[in-house]
């Protein structure tokens, strides 16, 4: 992962004014050791990138562990995710690549 360094910009806030609130989305797709470990690896990166940057409040880690990225209905984090979005909790989310937010069905 990437060196966490901010250099000081102006602060950036959402459409009510308020300070971005952030969110990241961890999955894993197996329970492998190899896997545990990038779970464990991006828990530890994104607790400290949602809490070091000033211009975000935290609006926490969501995730879901051993579960393929096509099945929507098992991926418990991923629905509240998106239901905190749509109620307007979280203004941006970050993750590790975007394949791991989403991916098509086959």
């Amino acid at each position: 992962m990437a060196e966490l360094n901010f250099e000081p910009q102006k602060e950036k806030r959402n459409i009510r004014g308020n300070i971005l609130r952030v969110a990241a989305y961890i999955r894993v797709s197996s329970e492998s050791e190899e896997q545990e470990n990038s779970y464990d690896t991006q828990y530890e990166y994104f607790t400290r990138l949602l809490q070091s940057n000033p211009q975000w409040s935290d609006a926490g880690i969501y995730s879901d562990y051993g579960i393929s990225g096509t099945d929507r209905e098992q991926r418990t984090g991923y629905k509240r995710l998106l239901r905190h979005c749509e109620e307007e909790k979280i203004d941006y989310i970050i993750c590790k690549s975007i394949s791991r937010f989403a991916q098509k069905e086959s």
